[in-house]
């Protein structure tokens, strides 16, 4: 997962294990009283409570490292958080772990470390609250269908006056001031994105949803793995103005008007979702449990959140914007009174 996607799901672990929150800001800034500046904090939990002088103030640093962090690592971070007064509760999240030095500096400092981990252990032992035994695995089967073409055939219109030429997938792709686009720089990129766009606008269409009904009745029935259902004929053309897409043809620059796309379209059972914990690394207690399915989409995911409090499973669809992929700032996610449940 993307790291801003592994911040806005502490930041939903965190809206789902404070019930009395009354405010989860991603990217927040909070004051540092050592160089009398804003600094921002990853994730800020503001806990109302019978008074101003009791609400309390928790923030989250959240690291997606290849490595367990270190010591020094974990003592400058719990630096950074020491010299913000106004916060009642520090922690610091981790998906790789944190080395044994680190985990004792952090509690000389009183600073809580959490790790994002698999979530193996039985419901019976740290979510009671359920009511259920045995591993998430195997009381929540999360499959999800996804609409795709499998076999398909990308065609551009490039307007009357342009020349005939055949388009490669390794291709530069080019903005109209006429330098390698950015956000697809070659045309096999600029081609998965419109395969994407292409069924994001089919999966509610008439033949989709009824060849979708018979896909999850042989689903339920078989219960596989893996799966692919009834593959149909379709053709699907897109006006793509918009996305301001340019071929170069014999020296020339052409802006790709419209694309075709002709082919199968057929659903096919995703990608297995990623069960996920937030441990605490000393009392191997959980601030709470996700199940993850990302999109195909960049930025993209659904979850589902679960207290260690209560039977209330958090339902939640994220889609970043393009803005957010690399830093998230001040992205309120309101309180658990505002949030989707079930």
């Amino acid at each position: 997962m993307l790291p801003m996607l592994v911040q806005y799901l502490t930041g939903l672990c965190c809206v789902h294990a404070n019930p009395h929150a009354v405010e989860i800001v991603l990217g927040d800034f909070v004051f540092d009283e050592a160089s009398e500046s804003d600094r921002d904090v990853d994730v800020t939990v503001t806990v109302e409570g019978s008074d101003v002088e009791n609400a309390a103030y928790m923030a989250y640093e959240v690291k997606r490292e290849a490595t367990p962090l270190d010591s020094a690592r974990v003592e400058a971070l719990c630096m950074k958080l020491l010299d913000m007064p106004n916060l009642t509760h520090r922690a610091i999240v981790s998906t790789s772990g944190f080395s044994a030095q680190a985990v004792k500096k952090a509690t000389k400092h009183g600073v809580t470390l959490y790790q994002f981990k698999p979530w193996i252990k039985p419901l019976e032992q740290q979510f009671m609250g359920l009511g259920m035994k045995g591993s998430i695995q195997e009381c929540f089967i999360v499959q999800r269908p996804l609409l795709c073409w499998p076999n398909a055939s990308v065609f551009v219109n490039t307007g009357a006056n342009s020349p005939d030429s055949t388009v490669q997938d390794l291709d530069t792709v080019f903005s109209k001031s006429c330098k390698t686009h950015k956000k697809y720089p070659a045309f096999r990129d600029y081609k998965n994105e419109l395969f994407l766009r292409s069924t994001e606008q089919l999966l509610t269409t008439p033949k989709a949803r009824q060849v979708l009904d018979t896909f999850g009745r042989e689903m339920d029935a078989r219960a596989p793995l893996q799966y692919f259902g009834q593959a149909w004929p379709h053709t699907h053309t897109m006006d793509t103005i918009a996305d301001g897409v340019y071929l170069k043809v014999k020296d020339e620059y052409y802006q790709v008007q419209s694309a075709t796309i002709d082919g199968n379209l057929q659903w096919q059972l995703g990608e297995p979702p990623l069960y996920y914990c937030i441990e605490n690394i000393v009392t191997k207690e959980p601030l709470a449990g996700a199940i993850i399915s990302p999109d195909l989409r960049e930025g993209s995911m659904k979850a589902f959140v679960f207290s260690t409090k209560s039977r209330t499973i958090g339902i939640e669809f994220v889609q970043l914007e393009e803005r957010h992929l690399n830093s998230i700032k001040k992205l309120s996610l309101g309180s658990s009174s505002d949030r989707s449940s079930k």
